[in-house]
């Protein structure tokens, strides 16, 4: 807890007094972006080293050795947010990760990223989902459909668990005949199957 404290405290403070530095390094990036991705670059990975080292995080890098010249893409499993404190740190040259576009709300962190290259990407847009036309019919909607599939669910349930005794019961006090028994028997699956079709096809 003390070290997650240090880190928060670290971050904050760095973004806070960077203010100069970044103004800096945008005007250099007017006239030369490479060398402002450099320096950007070199300042963030300062900055992320110590996170490292205060979070004491140990790092054992394999296959350096192996990482072509040129273009490359890395894939990675993006397990937490060190995965982008180890890789700034780690892969030599020029780097860049694809970010989520609600980290562009955060002042100043928006401005470091994209001044080491980060793409933002809007998620939703990307998986095709885009904001709805009309948000309150969507949400009525969503609502109606929502408890649709409660009772369906419901439903489900008893056809799946409404087993002898019990239609025994009803037979018993609404004087019905035992034939509906095995129709019940023979029927209540294939209207589960039905009803489960309908609701999902």
């Amino acid at each position: 807890m003390i070290r997650f404290i240090l880190v928060v405290l670290l971050l904050l403070g760095f973004l806070i007094s960077s203010v100069p530095l970044l103004i800096g390094t945008t005007q250099v990036g007017k006239k030369d972006p490479m060398r402002q991705q450099r320096h950007s670059l070199q300042v963030v990975q300062a900055m992320f080293r110590m996170i490292l080292r205060i979070s004491g995080v140990r790092l054992k890098v394999k296959g350096l050795d192996r990482i072509p010249e040129g273009a490359v893409l890395y894939v990675g499993n993006h397990r937490s947010y060190f995965d982008i404190l180890v890789g700034y740190t780690t892969v030599p040259g020029l780097l860049g990760f694809v970010a989520k576009k609600e980290m562009e709300s955060w002042p100043l962190l928006a401005q470091w990223m994209r001044a080491v290259n980060c793409l933002v990407r809007c998620v939703r847009r990307g998986y095709g989902l885009r904001r709805p036309e009309k948000p309150l019919r969507y949400q009525l909607r969503l609502l109606v459909f929502t408890l649709y599939l409660i009772v369906v669910i419901v439903v489900a349930l008893a056809l799946i668990t409404l087993g002898e005794r019990v239609l025994l019961f009803f037979i018993g006090h609404l004087d019905l005949s035992r034939g509906i028994l095995r129709v019940w028997d023979s029927l209540r699956f294939v209207i589960l199957a039905l009803l489960l079709f309908a609701t999902l096809g």
